[in-house]
């Protein structure tokens, strides 16, 4: 019976002792994408906010990365205008998004965000979505997208036509 509980106690304290280990190695995990989380974040709201400031697309090409660069230059003028519409930043939510790290054959080590938020501006509400990659310990904008009403051609109201005289119900 002795010999029992020591066997039972021995168990119990290596599976205590892994569960410790575990728990640590994951707060030492998480703890850095976390930091980088709320980098990503601050990235995404000082970004959106300056570029909401007059509409100025070079804004945004500054903190893009080379590959996005070089398509923002093609449209400046057409991205420009199209955001323009949606008028002056009245509110700005709290981004929405994930940081991931991995390693692939493709790119390497690499740490992406992809983050969302909604914009409240003058003439309407946008959704926000930007991608970010992790560059020499600096966050860039590797995808940049907004979508909202404001952008939609405005319809012809519809005439509303009425007889002359009401019809009878006889």
């Amino acid at each position: 019976m002795r010999t029992c509980l020591i066997i039972i106690g021995v168990i119990a304290s290596a599976f205590i002792s892994i569960i410790v280990i575990l728990v640590v190695a994951g707060v030492v995990a998480v703890g850095p994408l976390l930091t980088l989380e709320a980098g990503g974040q601050q990235l995404v709201t000082l970004s959106v906010t300056a570029m909401a400031k007059a509409w100025n697309p070079q804004t945004l090409v500054d903190r893009a990365d080379p590959k996005l660069k070089k398509e923002l230059l093609k449209n400046n003028a057409a991205t420009s205008a199209m955001y323009k519409k949606l008028g002056h930043l009245k509110r700005l939510d709290k981004p929405v998004g994930m940081v991931f790290s991995g390693i692939s054959t493709q790119h390497g080590s690499q740490t992406i965000g992809r983050f969302s938020d909604v914009g409240h501006f003058s003439n309407g509400q946008a959704n926000i979505h930007m991608n970010l990659i992790l560059e020499s310990k600096k966050w860039k904008i590797s995808a940049f997208a907004i979508s909202s009403d404001a952008f939609l051609p405005h319809l012809p109201a519809f005439p509303t036509i009425t007889p002359a005289t009401a019809p009878s119900l006889r």
